[in-house]
């Protein structure tokens, strides 16, 4: 661990617990805790990037607090954020769209599909003239949910 980061190339970089260690650790470790493109690469990050960044960092917060860990990522929020998308310009999504849409194999889209259902997000219901197809859609909790999340 660092405990001075300093300048690339000066000689204040060194480990927490100070030159003894460094040297008992040998020239490669103490080659490590002086590379200077470790430095110039998080000096060379735009402003724009970094904020981004942050604000990505916040927005996985807030849907972690919205819609639980489980469901804040991955394959869940893409069928979520499908959903919303797809509802908005009523065009219903089947099964195996959304599965599609989750990006990941149909075994774990149906187990998240699932899981939305327990959590009273999505509903699935038949189609009327095909019984081996049905659609799924946003509860009004899940409306709500995805509002609070989208509309700030």
């Amino acid at each position: 661990m660092r405990a001075n980061l300093g300048t690339p190339g000066s000689s204040s970089l060194m480990s927490s617990s100070g030159d003894a260690n460094a040297a008992s650790r040998g020239n490669a470790a103490a080659a490590v805790d002086r590379d200077p493109d470790v430095n110039d690469i998080a000096i060379a990050i735009p402003n724009a990037t970094l904020s981004r960044a942050k604000e990505e960092y916040r927005e996985s917060g807030r849907r972690m607090n919205v819609l639980g860990s489980r469901l804040c990522a991955g394959p869940p929020w893409n069928m979520l954020l499908d959903l919303f998308i797809s509802e908005s310009a009523s065009r219903p999504l089947s099964v195996t769209a959304l599965c599609l849409g989750a990006r990941t194999s149909s075994a774990t889209a149906l187990r998240y599909l699932s899981i939305l259902q327990e959590a009273q997000l999505v509903r699935r219901t038949l189609d009327a003239t095909d019984a081996r197809r049905s659609y799924v859609g946003l509860t009004p909790l899940g409306w709500s949910k995805m509002r609070e999340l989208l509309d700030q």
